[in-house]
């Protein structure tokens, strides 16, 4: 009987190393840096499915890994993938061969920083160590030499039914700085290639997410979110929908905080910063994580969307659902204490349903949207929602006023009441 090798590749050169930036403010410069990036015309509008949605999750994950976030428990990275079609089966990243031979899905685990690359790698990308036996579920946990590894096992074939690797491999503590390849072969492994499946980000999305961990109060959490994917253009159009205020501006806000935060005193709770995808598909991005957080753990979600137009003047926002929980009122007030003006909620439009707080709040969490402008917003989903309408200044006064509401709740003695029920559209209409 023929015994199977399993091997890990641990990719030379791939992971980035994390580089603390000096404290500063949240300022109009980055706030241009962040947003111009992320609504520049080479990502052509962050359209779901795409190349270049990927490029911007990357970096979100630079930003994450620069200012020291942390993955969330449980995840090897920032990236958290879900599949667009919620009950689609799991997609893998790239076709493996190895000794010329295809190899199964149940024979090759990738394991890494990022989930997938954009380029073909052959055995010479890797490091190769061996090791004897199965993979244990804490074959992360092992400091390997050198700048990538790869290690085999060998042990006898396991029937096809049967579970060959552990069903929950431990992550590493802190997350992945390189990016891991599991693999089992039959026999000594003399060529590989890794050839990235094109498929893959058309049915797999990103929400990118990082944390700050508290020290006061033990596993309760307050969320920061924005979601940064946009729209492609139309089938017949060559415009670029940038997607600037929509929602790249929620984005930059997010980015921004995560900065403010990472340079601050340790909070009391755990601080989140999710920026989904899949938000123009029908919250599918928010919707799937929702479903997978345990919702007693949250205390709150302060949801960052379409900030950069005042639309309705400056040093204006309003909050979606003011009526569903005590943290809009919590929220307004530190606002208005700082000098922004914190309107009613647009009629009519029904925001708190339209956005990724929505699926939170099912849960019973205080969870709702800040938003400076709404879908009458002369370029709401259309190509004229470019980076050369931003309101910079606007921004980053909104995004130092949300820091300190911010405070409000995530350093309080007491968390906000859990929403009870969620008003239908119809009865909040009537409000």
């Amino acid at each position: 009987m023929k015994r199977l090798t399993g091997i890990l590749f641990l990719l030379i050169g791939i992971g980035l190393r994390a580089q603390q930036p000096p404290p500063e403010t949240i300022t109009v410069e980055k706030a241009r840096q962040h947003l111009e990036w992320l609504a520049s015309d080479s990502l052509k509008g962050r359209g779901n499915g795409s190349k270049e949605l990927y490029i911007a999750a990357k970096y979100i994950a630079q930003q994450y890994e620069a200012l020291g976030l942390k993955p969330l428990p449980g995840e090897h990275s920032y990236f958290i993938p879900f599949p667009f079609d919620q009950g689609d089966k799991t997609h893998y990243p790239a076709y493996i061969f190895a000794n010329d031979k295809t190899l199964d899905a149940d024979h090759f685990r990738w394991i890494g920083w990022e989930p997938f690359l954009e380029r073909t790698l052959f055995i010479d990308d890797f490091t190769v160590i061996q090791l004897e036996g199965v993979f244990p579920e804490d074959i992360l946990q092992r400091d390997w030499p050198g700048e990538g590894t790869c290690c085999f096992g060998q042990h006898r074939r396991i029937q096809r039914e049967t579970h060959i690797f552990p069903k929950n491999i431990q992550p590493r503590d802190g997350g992945m700085k390189r990016n891991v390849l599991l693999i089992y072969v039959d026999e000594p492994l003399k060529s590989l290639q890794m050839i990235p499946d094109d498929q893959y980000l058309r049915r797999e999305g990103h929400n990118m997410a990082g944390y700050l961990p508290g020290n006061k109060f033990s596993n309760e959490q307050v969320i920061i979110s924005s979601h940064y994917d946009h729209l492609l253009p139309r089938s017949s159009s060559k415009e670029i929908w940038n997607g600037a205020n929509d929602n790249a501006s929620g984005t930059t806000a997010l980015l921004l905080l995560a900065e403010h935060y990472s340079n601050q005193a340790t909070p009391a709770r755990d601080l989140l910063f999710i920026s989904f995808s899949g938000e123009e598909l029908g919250l599918v991005g928010s919707e799937f994580l929702a479903s997978k957080m345990e919702s007693k753990h949250i205390a709150a979600v302060i949801n960052l969307e379409m900030l950069a137009i005042p639309q309705f003047g400056k040093k204006t926002v309003f909050i979606t659902g003011a009526d569903e929980s005590a943290l809009p009122n919590i929220l307004k007030t530190a606002l208005t204490e700082n000098g922004i003006n914190v309107r009613k909620e647009p009629k009519g439009q029904f925001l708190f349903y339209r956005s990724d707080n929505l699926h939170f709040a099912v849960n019973g969490i205080p969870a709702h949207t800040i938003m400076a402008s709404d879908e009458n917003e002369k370029c709401y989903h259309k190509a004229c929602d470019d980076p050369g309408r931003v309101d910079y200044d606007n921004l980053a006064i909104l995004t130092r006023a949300i820091a300190i509401a911010i405070d409000a709740v995530l350093n309080a003695d007491v968390k906000p009441k859990r929403i009870k029920r969620v008003i239908e559209p119809d009865e909040w209409m009537k409000m």
